[in-house]
């Protein structure tokens, strides 16, 4: 009774975190530090507290590994070609301590979702432009991943791919 308490007010302070960091990345367009590590650390309290922890670590190290490796060599692909990391170094944390969470093949679904949703709301931006709370997401200016992230994460948790 009491590990099921534990596991279920760290997913709500993860899921807090994650809405916490949505908000600011829209205003900001920086994703905090601290979102990052109630995100981890509700994690390895789910982790330590739950059943099986020595089963559960490993794959919650794997996903974090996997997304991390991903992104960063994306991130390092699209600088030698463009000159731009192409992905924010606070998205990259997140989507990487995610994958703690939902482990190696969920956690890519994350990644895979969370650019789909950025960019299917880049295209409904463009047509809204004219609209007063659009007009600051001109031509070319960096995507708020953070709301897609957020929203990937909540669509794959309830797809069970964690």
């Amino acid at each position: 009774m009491i590990r099921t308490a534990i596991e279920f007010a760290c997913i709500i302070a993860a899921a807090v975190a994650l809405a916490l960091a949505a908000a600011s990345d829209m205003g900001s367009r920086t994703i905090p530090n601290g979102c990052v590590a109630v995100v981890a650390v509700a994690r390895a309290v789910s982790v330590a507290c739950g059943e099986s922890p020595a089963e559960k670590l490993p794959i919650a190290l794997a996903g974090f590994a996997t997304v991390f490796a991903l992104l960063l060599l994306g991130s390092m692909t699209s600088r030698r070609l463009t000159g731009s990391a192409g992905i924010g170094g606070g998205d990259l944390k997140l989507l990487s301590t995610l994958g703690l969470w939902a482990g190696p093949a969920g956690g890519l679904a994350i990644v895979g979702l969370s650019c789909l949703l950025a960019l299917a709301g880049r295209l409904l931006v463009r047509r809204a432009r004219e609209a007063a709370s659009f007009a600051a997401l001109g031509r070319g200016a960096p995507l708020p991943l953070a709301p897609s992230i957020l929203a990937a994460s909540l669509l794959t948790c309830v797809a069970g791919l964690w």
